[in-house]
C-alpha cells in the first residue's frame, strides 16, 4: 500500500507494536474550498468543491484532512483518509496518530467499534 499525503504537514502513525512511521507531504495539498458569510468571531461557513484531490489509483490511499475525507466519502471514494486517535507524548503534545479513518460511502452499513473517548490519555 502507497500513502500519499496531501497535507502540508508530516504525518506520524503510531501501529500498535511497530515503529512510528513519518509520511512527508506530497507537495500537493487536497483542500475543501469554502465560503464564509457575516462578521464578528463566529461566521457562517458553507463547503464548496474539492480541490487538489487525485484521481483514485489502485493501491494507494490519500491522507488528508476530516473534512477533505468527509467530503471525498460523500462522492463515493474509499481511498481517502484522515489521521485519528492522537497520540501524545508525555508533556501532552500531539506528536501523530494511531490510524487512519474514513467515513462510510453509500451502500456502506455503518459499524460497530469502540467509542473513542476523547477524555482517554491512555497514549501518554
Amino acid at each position: 500500500m502507497e500513502f500519499v499525503n496531501l497535507t502540508s504537514h508530516d504525518v506520524v502513525i503510531y501501529p500498535e507494536d511497530k515503529e512510528p512511521v513519518r509520511i512527508p507531504p506530497s507537495g500537493t495539498e487536497a483542500r475543501v474550498q469554502s465560503y464564509t458569510s457575516g462578521s464578528g468571531i463566529v461566521r457562517i461557513r458553507k463547503a464548496g468543491p474539492l480541490v487538489g484531490l487525485p484521481e483514485a489509483k489502485e493501491g494507494v490511499l490519500y491522507i488528508a484532512s476530516s473534512m477533505v475525507v468527509a467530503k471525498a466519502c460523500a462522492n463515493g471514494r474509499t481511498d481517502v483518509v484522515a489521521p485519528a486517535c492522537d497520540v501524545r507524548s508525555q508533556s501532552g503534545r500531539i506528536i501523530g496518530a494511531s490510524h487512519f479513518v474514513r467515513e462510510p460511502v453509500a451502500g456502506e452499513s455503518p459499524i460497530e467499534g469502540t467509542a473513542y473517548n476523547a477524555e482517554d490519555t491512555s497514549n501518554d
